[in-house]
């Protein structure tokens, strides 16, 4: 459960975030390249505050980035 960090409300999460055309947008160590998809560390979803409209991005998978980068 995320709270909203302007106004404390429980956010409703496990949004998909994407670009206008594609696909689903995923943050990368740049080491490989993006087709190949080695480099995938974990893909973004965000959390929307339904008082006040902030948005939070977060990663589904922060063991994977946390061990990828290393």
């Amino acid at each position: 459960m995320r709270k909203c960090l302007r106004c404390g409300t429980e956010m409703v999460e496990d949004w998909r975030i994407r670009p206008e055309r594609g696909d689903a947008c995923y943050i990368s160590d740049g080491n490989d390249g993006f087709l190949r998809g080695k480099e995938r560390l974990g893909q973004l979803k965000a959390a929307i505050c339904p008082q006040c409209g902030e948005v939070s991005v977060y990663v589904d998978d922060p063991n994977t980035v946390i061990n990828g980068w290393r």
